[in-house]
């Protein structure tokens, strides 16, 4: 191989040498797949153990877990809770502020639906070192991820339920019994969920390729001399996961301030008490394997007798609630 050019000397004065030719000496390249034997087996222990778990909660839990909002709505009508009774506007802050509401009494409350935002419903050495620096983004990320999922429960399950007032519907649960439908795995609609998970694995890729392990290894006289282990980066990796990430949040503000519910149904959250206490049918309106609607319950003796009214899911008549009238 010859290269022609010029090599300029120090003193400017001088004339510049020209370079006549230049000569390379091949060299076998050195192959070769490196691992942490530690490293890997401690990850792979992990994997073992949650598959494990997994498959142990799947075959030894046999009862009916409260997975969706069907799931307890059906339960509750099956099973009125005592404890609620009376208390049919409760919302999840009722529960959740002791200090106001010490102890489970009834609740009289004036109707009076109001526009409310989607979001108002959802809350070794060097070589270890650089592995877990390299990798703490994708920590960071599952942790993203986690809060994510759960804030897309909860948005998804308050337009569920807030929907059983504009319509009559069957409930959707994990076990579907007489007229129930089936549901989407935990609670998202897969319309949603299977393009976030999709977007979780490219955002995770993209995180990998912003921050990486870089092991660098000098050779002299084909014998290694010096290796040198490091965290590398690249600008472009880094741009597109924060692009993404910024999108991915963005829209989420976006879904939950921008869409309002209708807010004539108090918001219960993933609350089991405020759930409950929104099941306590008439003795004709209390099987959930039929169509249910959310609406006040006409000719209740016990309630009328006190110039009151009561609201709950019932299978059977309902009428709309009226603004300003209480309930119990």
């Amino acid at each position: 191989m010859i290269w022609h050019g010029y090599l300029f000397d120090a003193n400017p004065e001088e004339q510049p040498l020209a370079v006549d030719y230049c000569i390379s000496q091949p060299v076998a390249p050195q192959c070769q797949l490196e691992f942490n034997l530690p490293l890997l087996a401690i990850v792979i222990g992990f994997n073992i153990v949650k598959v494990i778990c997994m498959a142990f909660a799947a075959i030894t839990i046999l009862d009916e877990p409260l997975i969706t909002i069907g799931d307890a709505i059906a339960l509750f009508m099956d099973n009125p809770d005592p404890y609620t009774r009376d208390m049919c506007l409760a919302s999840k802050n009722h529960f959740r502020d002791k200090s106001k509401h010490p102890s489970f009494s009834p609740l009289r409350t004036e109707y009076q639906p109001q526009r409310v935002r989607l979001f108002n419903a959802a809350r070794y050495g060097a070589l270890v070192a650089t592995v877990l620096i390299s990798n703490s983004p994708q920590l960071i990320l599952s942790m993203m991820y986690l809060v994510f999922n759960s804030l897309c429960t909860t948005l998804f399950l308050s337009l569920e339920w807030s929907s059983y007032f504009s319509s009559r519907k069957p409930l959707c649960v994990s076990r579907p019994r007489g007229q129930q439908r089936s549901t989407y795995f935990l609670q998202i609609p897969y319309r949603f969920g299977l393009p976030m998970m999709i977007y979780s694995v490219l955002l995770h890729w993209l995180v990998s390729q912003s921050i990486f392990l870089v092991k660098i290894d000098y050779f002299e006289n084909g014998a290694l001399d010096i290796s040198s282990t490091s965290c590398g980066y690249s600008p472009l990796g880094i741009f597109f996961s924060t692009i993404m990430c910024a999108s991915l949040i963005l829209s989420t503000v976006i879904l939950g301030f921008f869409i309002h519910l209708n807010g004539d149904m108090p918001l219960v959250g993933s609350c089991s008490a405020a759930i409950a206490a929104a099941c306590h049918p008439s003795d004709n309106g209390s099987d959930p394997m039929k169509p249910i609607k959310w609406g006040a319950i006409p000719n209740m003796e016990y309630y009328s007798r006190q110039g009151i009214g009561h609201i709950s899911f019932s299978s059977g008549d309902v009428l709309g609630p009226i603004p300003g009238f209480y309930y119990c």
